[in-house]
């Protein structure tokens, strides 16, 4: 199943992001 290997990359991939810029915003302010 491409499909849904697919949709849990990115799902992991917007996991790390999101939890990148959260811990940017809490370093810069």
């Amino acid at each position: 199943m491409p499909g849904e290997m697919q949709v849990g990359l990115v799902s992991l991939i917007v996991g790390l992001v999101s939890l990148i810029i959260s811990s940017l915003k809490i370093y810069c302010f």
